[in-house]
């Protein structure tokens, strides 16, 4: 048996996806060359607090980069700049302080998103109070958003639909149209949820679109296309969820 590999002591570890899919200028791949300067010691092998640095040609999320994920912590960053990045290194991986007005997601419950805390039904938690006081210097003014009214269908602005995103970057159009019909076959061609679909054709896979009126019906549509997709030899993944602000479908006829 071959011998295993070592592994000196570390205490994160940055992902960042270097896509020019989510991120069209390509500043990704420049700001990725920035993060040995940045961390300095934080990089060292010697460091107990060591960390570690990792790119990624997709992160599965696809909007909004270029994008960053910090772990253990969970805590993912978007539209990364090097002002930005310059801040997670010093306030996060410094100072413990997770940058709260770039990042969207985060598995700590501490620093939990509303969106999250609204999924899971949990009340926002009570920060220390030198937490809270950083959150009123440094969190951008609230603004009350009026849904606009859709030209086929409204929404609770209390509980809007989401758009769920998945992106298979193996899957041929082959195996898309096998996987169509036997979800059709089993009586699954418009699941419970669904108000909207859309496939566009992404290299060598599909990047897939759909609005759903609940995360909960999204997920749920899981137990029903992962099995499918694995019999036709797609590996499955776990679809992003962004609540919709406003949904507009727009139908031309022709004669």
């Amino acid at each position: 048996m071959d011998k295993s590999p070592g592994m000196t002591p570390y205490e994160r570890h940055i992902f960042m996806c270097t896509s020019e899919y989510c991120d069209t200028q390509g500043n990704a791949s420049a700001l990725y060359r920035q993060l040995p300067r940045l961390l300095g010691d934080l990089g060292k092998y010697n460091n107990p607090c060591r960390v570690k640095r990792g790119r990624t040609p997709c992160l599965g999320v696809c909007m909004g980069g270029p994008l960053l994920v910090v772990y253990p912590d969970g805590i993912w960053y978007h539209h990364v700049t090097e002002k930005v990045l310059a801040r997670i290194v010093q306030e996060h991986l410094r100072e413990n302080r997770p940058v709260r007005e770039y990042f969207f997601h985060s598995l700590d419950p501490r620093y939990a998103t509303q969106f999250q805390r609204d999924m899971m039904g949990v009340p926002e938690p009570q920060m220390p109070p030198e937490e809270q006081v950083l959150e009123e210097n440094t969190s951008p003014p609230s603004v009350q958003h009026t849904p606009t009214q859709s030209t086929l269908a409204t929404f609770d602005p209390s509980r809007p639909p989401v758009l769920g995103v998945y992106h298979l970057t193996d899957m041929t159009p082959a195996q898309y149209d096998r996987v169509n019909k036997e979800l059709v076959n089993s009586g699954h061609k418009l699941p419970k949820g669904l108000r909207f679909h859309a496939a566009g054709a992404q290299g060598t896979g599909y990047l897939i679109v759909a609005v759903w009126e609940t995360e909960e019906q999204l997920r749920a549509f899981a137990d029903i296309l992962d099995p499918i997709l694995v019999a036709n030899g797609v590996m499955p993944v776990t679809p992003s969820a962004y609540p919709i602000y406003n949904d507009v479908y727009i139908w031309t006829h022709n004669d």
